[in-house]
């Protein structure tokens, strides 16, 4: 039986449920034609709203590799541009585990805060194993330590890991202290090494 009608009234009162077909794909709604209505309005603004999401992620992706696009080449043969064409590989790439070796090795400062960037904003799980601490800081929520042949979990950010693991607190200090102790040395070395170029160069005349 085929009902040709505009009158809405009429439908509510003789339409328990709609099945609707577009494009080859048919979508039921229950209920009267006015729920319809409703809920087919509902759709189209989830629909809407779902495509503008994905357009910001594209552009957002977009954005990523064309700031990382100087050094990803194919045709570049370095370390560096090597890292950067497996960064662009992993932006594009759906996936739902990365595992990472020393990620931030022959990568610059901003490739290393787009990475950081990226991560932080993976869906999936990353396991990584690096010795840049400031990297770490950045994305772990989770620490495995391997020591003596165990594994032992720390549930928290690298802070985290440092405050209940005495051990590796005092090497985190003992590391800090002598880059702070080396720091200076090597900035007032090579002042006075100019100083003593001027110096010398003075008592030759």
């Amino acid at each position: 039986m085929v009902i040709i009608s505009h009158g809405q009234a009429f439908l509510d009162q003789l339409c328990t449920k709609i099945v609707e077909t577009d494009m080859g794909v048919s979508r039921t709604y229950e209920g009267s034609y006015s729920e319809y209505y409703i809920a087919k309005a509902a759709w189209i603004e989830s629909q809407n709203a779902a495509c503008e999401k994905q357009q910001k992620e594209i552009e957002h992706t977009k954005d990523l590799i064309h700031r990382l696009g100087a050094g990803a080449n194919s045709g570049s043969a370095s370390s560096a541009g090597k890292a950067r064409l497996a960064f662009c590989k992993f932006v594009v790439k759906p996936s739902t585990l990365l595992v990472l070796d020393e990620p931030t090795n022959h990568l610059d400062i901003p490739s290393k805060e787009m990475l950081e960037e990226a991560i932080n904003e993976y869906k999936g799980t990353v396991i990584t194993v690096s010795h840049d601490r400031y990297f770490i800081k950045q994305i772990v929520n989770r620490v495995v330590e391997v020591k003596d042949r165990r594994l032992q979990d720390y549930a928290g950010n690298y802070n985290y890991y440092l405050e209940k693991n005495l051990d590796a607190r005092e090497r985190e200090l003992h590391r800090e202290a002598e880059i702070e102790e080396k720091a200076p040395k090597v900035k007032a070395k090579s002042k006075m090494s100019k100083a003593e170029k001027e110096a010398r160069k003075k008592q030759k005349i």
